[in-house]
């Protein structure tokens, strides 16, 4: 696999991929904790993203695939380079520096989102694989738990109301993900594809985990078909 890369790249780029592929696993430890000390570095964002983000970081297995050895390769090439460094820099900061934003870095949003909402995420999720009805017990029971769950970050009660708002947006996730989509391929700022998603691409490539691109795969109309409040019975 390595003759077959050097011969593709050159001597310089040889001995690169050499360099790469021999190192240490403290080297390797070293070379994410450099890259990502100097995009921290004078970062005006909360204090919690980059030590949340330096957590997410590649470990190589001892039985090496070939599209894990190419994705260290590309991964170690790439925080080396300024100009991806800058991007991913100013992606951060264009992200993470709105007052809406801020607030998702909170413990309990970050506990919510990786953690306690997860878990619920994946009791929904078990209901719609099994084929379940979105009005089923078991979807209902799953879903209710997640949006009070949900609401409780803001002490707002789950009202008929505030299921069909939250249903509302649901639905819309596909579109607007698809307007930010068509944004971000004319925007000549870093976008996420091409900074902090190349990262995370790579990595989980390389820990042979699911990437966080698998929007289009979420049921967003079963979930919102969930969440709708049941209508009352005509008088």
């Amino acid at each position: 696999m390595l003759r077959t890369l050097i011969k593709q790249g050159g001597t310089a780029q040889a001995d690169l991929m050499h360099k790469l592929v021999w190192m240490t696993d403290e080297e390797r430890e070293q070379t994410i904790d450099d890259f990502w000390n100097d995009v921290g570095e004078d970062l005006d964002v909360p204090e919690n993203v980059v030590d949340r983000l330096r957590t997410m970081r590649p470990v190589l297995p001892a039985d090496l695939m070939a599209a894990q050895l190419e994705a260290w390769i590309d991964l170690a090439d790439l925080v080396r380079d300024p100009v991806f460094r800058d991007a991913v820099r100013t992606y951060l900061q264009d992200i993470w520096s709105t007052p809406e934003t801020r607030v998702l870095v909170t413990e309990p949003f970050q506990d919510f989102m990786h953690v306690s909402g997860a878990r619920l995420v994946e009791e929904l999720l078990a209901a719609y694989r099994a084929g379940e009805s979105p009005r089923s017990p078991w979807a209902q029971q799953a879903v209710t738990r997640f949006m009070e769950a949900a609401t409780a970050l803001s002490d707002t009660p789950l009202t008929p109301e505030v299921r069909n708002r939250m249903a509302d947006g649901y639905r819309q996730i596909p579109d607007i993900m698809r307007q930010i989509a068509e944004e971000e391929a004319t925007s000549e700022s870093p976008v996420y594809d091409d900074a902090h998603g190349r990262y995370l691409s790579l990595v989980a490539l390389i820990n042979g985990t699911a990437t966080e691109e698998e929007h289009d795969s979420m049921p967003y109309a079963w979930i919102a078909d969930a969440m709708r409040a049941v209508d009352p019975p005509a008088p």
